[in-house]
């Protein structure tokens, strides 16, 4: 037989079945058993992975999201400021860094986790993902530069009353 001979199983040229050999179990000879077996590449999981997580958004959608992400950074640096003035300037720093990509949502959140003692928020790292390629975009395309706190700041999305 033309195969890999590995732990009495002879793998054959096609992937999806497993022969095993005959084996002898107190002197009396087994028929070999062919086993049907579904091999899952990664490239597979990888894709159906990628379709589940892709979703259309509204450009209203979207603009809300880009709002309620603007909301959050500047409402965090202000009460920042009014509660707790040492901890500003590494929360800024956080924010730039976020808004940079030098950081990814799940480390930013982690630090105001320390900072602030508080317990994990998942959902706000998602959030962060959908929300800030979208932030960085429209900025540049507002602007002609990168983010800032500054531009964020200044940033003035259109608004939509019908939903």
């Amino acid at each position: 037989m033309n195969g890999l001979l590995r732990r009495g199983h002879i793998y054959l040229n096609d992937p999806t079945i497993i022969y095993h050999e005959p084996v002898a179990v107190n002197g009396i000879q087994q028929q070999p058993s062919v086993i049907p077996f579904q091999f899952i590449q990664q490239s597979d999981v990888r894709q159906a992975h990628t379709l589940q997580q892709r979703t259309t958004y509204t450009e209203h959608q979207i603009n809300d999201l880009i709002s309620k992400c603007r909301v959050f950074l500047l409402t965090l640096l202000k009460l920042t400021e009014k509660q707790s003035r040492e901890k500003l300037p590494i929360v800024r720093s956080c924010i730039q860094d976020l808004l940079d990509d030098t950081i990814d949502p799940d480390t930013f959140v982690q630090r105001l986790q320390t900072l602030y003692t508080t317990q994990p928020h998942s959902s706000i790292v998602l959030f962060f993902k959908l929300a800030l390629p979208h932030m960085r975009q429209i900025v540049k395309n507002t602007f002609g530069r990168p983010i800032t706190i500054e531009l964020i700041e200044r940033l003035r999305l259109p608004t939509n009353k019908s939903k």
